[in-house]
């Protein structure tokens, strides 16, 4: 039989055989009220800089999907998901998964999202102080009708409309 990959490459560290694989991303949409949380991607990304994404990154070593969700909105973002009032809650599992690997830098792309409450008829404050330095140049809940006019890395525009339909929002 043949197949059209390769052989993830290893190597020897220490004494220690690491192998090179594909990295997973995690994606969140979170919406609260009308509006979606964004950031602009600032200097200090490594790409797609001035353009606008959900909160995104990548799972770390022992940490599930879920957990790396609730770190990468918090550090981007300054939300800290487990304080919310969720009303609607797909951080659990992912809603989907992209394994296509003409993606995204062959990145395993895993969506998550939910939906908070407005407390008090107000948004929760956003701060990108946990995030690394100039990642991140702008944050904001921006309403859903007002998407269209933003520019957004790694078609998370599309990501955000395909949430919003899966949960009919």
């Amino acid at each position: 039989m043949k197949f059209k990959n390769r052989h993830n490459l290893s190597h020897d560290v220490g004494g220690r055989i690491v192998w090179e694989s594909r990295s997973v991303a995690v994606n969140c949409v979170v919406v609260c009220g009308n509006a979606v949380l964004l950031g602009q991607r600032g200097t200090g990304a490594p790409d797609s800089r001035g353009l606008w994404n959900v909160p995104s990154g990548y799972l770390d070593w022992d940490e599930s999907g879920t957990e790396a969700v609730y770190r990468e909105v918090w550090e981007e973002t300054g939300v800290y998901l487990p304080d919310q009032k969720i009303i609607i809650n797909n951080l659990l599992n992912p809603w989907h998964v992209n394994t296509q690997p003409d993606e995204n830098r062959q990145n395993i792309s895993l969506r998550y999202g939910c939906v908070i409450a407005l407390v008090g008829g107000e948004f929760p404050i956003l701060t990108s102080e946990n995030s690394e330095p100039d990642e991140i140049a702008d944050l904001k809940w921006v309403p859903i009708k007002e998407l269209g006019n933003y520019k957004f890395a790694f078609n998370h525009n599309i990501v955000i409309k395909e949430y919003l339909n899966l949960i009919k929002y």
